[in-house]
């Protein structure tokens, strides 16, 4: 079984999307920290905008979970004017984290693969 769906459990434990959006998540903050707000139109590139109050309560949910564990953390700015807000970063143990999700989507991937070629001979059929 794949080191992801050990730690997260089947599905990433609260379903397949939890799954998708923490890794996602710790892709987005790699590239770039971020604050919530903007983390959560940057998951738009992916199909996975978590805009709306609902949404972005889950989405802080994922990331003190993820700050809890150690793949993220959290330092508070209060350069601009108006209200502070918490930017994330990964740590290393969030790095070595997100090598530990490639992995496993590399794997992912070479199953889609399968499925979708035996799919295509199953659709060529007369």
């Amino acid at each position: 079984m794949p080191f992801f769906r050990r730690v997260f459990g089947p599905g990433g434990g609260r379903g397949a999307g939890r799954m998708w959006n923490t890794a996602f998540i710790l892709l987005l903050l790699a590239e770039k920290p971020s604050h919530g707000y903007e983390l959560a139109e940057r998951l738009g590139e992916f199909n996975l905008g978590r805009t709306g109050v609902g949404h972005i309560g889950g989405l802080y949910r994922i990331l003190t979970e993820l700050e809890a564990n150690g793949l993220i953390r959290g330092e508070w700015d209060t350069s601009d004017p108006g209200p502070a807000r918490k930017t994330y970063s990964t740590t290393k143990k969030g790095l070595s984290f997100l090598g530990t999700i490639a992995e496993d989507f590399s794997d992912l991937e070479k199953t889609v693969d399968r499925f979708l070629k035996r799919y295509k001979a199953i659709k060529q059929k007369p």
